[in-house]
């Protein structure tokens, strides 16, 4: 320490007081300058909870989930509820970090009442299907992968 000219004590107010010399400055390297770039180019940050809602906005997934009675909808922001609860599925944290009792679609009754109106297999199937339609016609998958789409492998019983 005695040898070090960047750490010294000085003495204020009758107390010791430890201080370091600061760094000088470096400059950033173009690397460092390239990589800010792109990363500010990149999307922007999306909120989970707003990932099916615009899914939804290109697929219209969210549509083939359909009234356990058949009848029309006339539940206001029923996309929004429906969205919040495929996120707490998804994502296994039940109801409590989706409820939000200022937002009508999103309260918890609401999501109860939706869950058991709405969600049921027949549901879910029709809305992977519109999906998985919606994926096959996506370049990379048509062209890198076929289409996307499963085929049953030959010689497996149907």
């Amino acid at each position: 320490m005695p040898n070090n000219p960047d750490l010294r004590i000085e003495h204020r107010d009758g107390a010791g007081r430890i201080v370091v010399t600061p760094l000088d400055a470096v400059m950033e390297p173009a690397s460092l300058v390239e990589l800010r770039g792109m990363v500010e180019a990149l999307p922007p940050e999306v909120e989970i909870a707003d990932l099916p809602l615009e899914v939804h906005g290109w697929t219209g997934f969210l549509d083939e989930y359909t009234h356990i009675s058949g009848a029309p909808s006339r539940a206001a922001g029923l996309v929004e509820s429906l969205s919040g609860l495929l996120v707490s599925e998804a994502c296994n944290v039940g109801l409590t970090p989706v409820v939000d009792e200022g937002c009508p679609p999103l309260t918890r009754d609401r999501l109860n009442w939706t869950a058991h109106n709405y969600f049921r297999s027949a549901t879910h199937s029709a809305a992977s299907g519109r999906l998985l339609d919606y994926h096959a016609d996506l370049d990379l998958a048509r062209d890198a992968w076929g289409g996307g789409r499963w085929r049953r492998p030959t010689g497996c019983a149907s």
